[in-house]
């Protein structure tokens, strides 16, 4: 009798371990999937807007740093990089819609200007892209979105955060800049 009740246990905590494991790639899944739907409800109560505001503003501001050295020998270089990074905060909160989120989400880029944006139909990014989950610790994930055809760009990269023992949010989107990848902003200014 206790041994069958040994096995019933040991089979509980091995699905749950299962379970565990399996989470965020549920979670990933149904964020792709409420995107690819339209459902922009469902979707942002899967995204942390502000922590992806904040992420990527963090990104656009270390880019800014990048350019603005290298173009610090220049009349007006320093004016730019000053000018562009006071533009950068309601530059992003202006970029990040929900629209433009499913967009993210689905692997696009979306566009800045009057060019007319990717389209987030069936089919979408996904459909001709190589997509690559893994963990990056117990509680961080991500989802990187990588097209197979069209060039080198860099993926779109979706970080997720464990919040709680069942429950995955984005939190970062990590989108390719002009081919070149921004430096991690610290406190002391871009990491070199």
């Amino acid at each position: 009798m206790k041994a069958k009740h040994a096995t019933a246990v040991a089979a509980l905590g091995v699905g749950l371990a299962a379970w565990l494991y399996a989470t965020p790639y549920i979670a990933a899944n149904a964020l792709r999937e409420s995107a690819r739907a339209g459902d922009l409800g469902a979707m942002l109560e899967r995204i942390d807007v502000l922590s992806v505001k904040r992420h990527l503003k963090a990104d656009l501001l270390a880019l800014i740093d990048q350019q603005a050295d290298s173009t610090a020998g220049l009349p007006f270089g320093t004016f730019g990089a000053a000018l562009a990074a006071a533009m950068a905060e309601p530059a992003v909160d202006a970029f990040v819609t929900p629209r433009n989120l499913a967009l993210m989400v689905q692997g696009h880029v979306p566009s800045i200007g009057l060019e007319p944006a990717a389209s987030p139909d069936a089919g979408g990014a996904l459909a001709d892209a190589e997509v690559r989950m893994a963990y990056q610790g117990l509680n961080r994930f991500s989802v990187s979105i990588e097209p197979r055809h069209g060039g080198a760009r860099d993926p779109v990269t979706l970080s997720f955060q464990r919040e709680g023992p069942f429950t995955w949010r984005l939190q970062s989107v990590r989108l390719p800049f002009a081919g070149s990848a921004p430096q991690q902003r610290t406190a002391e200014g871009p990491r070199r």
